[in-house]
């Protein structure tokens, strides 16, 4: 496959797209399963490789320019975001960097996961965030997820609804949560991490790939929606106490700790299943299915015997 697209920069941080317009030589191209984005590879004349993602959520667009930004003006290693551009079809793009190497859930190695945990521990120290967001959606206070939670138990899913082991878990942990919120500062999260979100380059060098979710939110959210990940790959018991172990310097949890990543973990997996139901995915079925994992998982205790 191979065409040439013109681009017109609207945005730009680096010089070679600072110009009216940019000729680009694709090269291949794929769609995102769960997102629906679409990722065309090409080379500009000058020879440099990028990444022109198309989104199909412009909200997304706008978020991981934002947040791609952030996170690469903080020096984290991410691709560097090159422009906001326009096809001739008016169509907005976010072009970057394209990064060489391997995705991290083709990788064993425990001394990558332990790297990992450093890096995300480096991006909520020094990705500057000014709190507004965490305020203004109701987290600070928790009316965020108390609303969200009313909601879940209104839901026909037997998973959900009142009277559910979710709910009774959830339920226990409402205080708890409660409290850490009120008394957490937010950090920059990526929202959405896992192995499948990671390069791993030739050099043995980590790179944080698709910003889209990131959000304020508090450092046991980004830890918990890892551990989530995690245990929906079945990859939970050799990956996460290396990741832990590098974020935290150590191997262990405080208990009110691990009673807010008890919370979030379940909150996560709730959010995702109510919203596939709510639109009518075929990933509902794996949503339940992990579900099962995570309530075995919280069930097993297994937060407080492993960590």
């Amino acid at each position: 496959m191979s065409e040439r697209i013109t681009y017109f920069p609207e945005q730009n941080r680096n010089i070679e797209f600072s110009v009216p317009q940019i000729e680009i030589g694709i090269h291949n191209r794929s769609v995102a399963p769960f997102t629906r984005n679409t990722i065309l590879f090409g080379v500009t004349k000058y020879g440099t490789q990028t990444i022109i993602k198309i989104f199909a959520n412009r909200n997304g667009l706008l978020n991981e320019w934002e947040g791609l930004n952030m996170a690469y003006n903080a020096g984290l290693p991410v691709p560097e975001p090159y422009a906001l551009a326009k096809n001739s079809d008016g169509v907005q793009v976010l072009i970057s960097q394209k990064i060489d190497g391997e995705l991290l859930h083709t990788n064993s190695q425990p001394s990558i996961r332990y790297e990992l945990g450093k890096i995300v521990s480096f991006m909520h120290n020094q990705v500057r965030i000014n709190g507004k967001d965490w305020a203004s959606t109701g987290k600070t206070n928790f009316s965020y997820y108390e609303s969200l939670l009313n909601k879940y138990l209104k839901s026909s899913l037997s998973e959900l609804k009142t009277g559910s082991e979710t709910h009774t878990i959830l339920n226990k942990f409402v205080n708890i949560m409660s409290y850490y919120c009120k008394t957490t500062s937010p950090v920059f999260n990526h929202n959405d991490l896992h192995d499948g979100q990671i390069i791993i380059k030739p050099n043995h060098k980590l790179v944080l790939l698709d910003f889209e979710n990131w959000k304020e939110e508090t450092q046991l959210n980004e830890i918990s929606y890892y551990l989530f990940h995690s245990i929906k790959d079945g990859s939970v018991n050799r990956n996460f106490d290396k990741f832990i172990n590098g974020y935290l310097k150590s191997d262990s949890l405080t208990d009110t700790e691990k009673s807010v990543m008890t919370f979030y973990l379940i909150f996560i997996s709730a959010r995702a299943i109510d919203y596939f139901k709510n639109t009518g995915s075929k990933y509902l079925q794996k949503a339940l299915e992990t579900h099962k994992k995570v309530l075995s998982y919280t069930n097993d205790e297994r937060l407080w015997k492993d960590y």
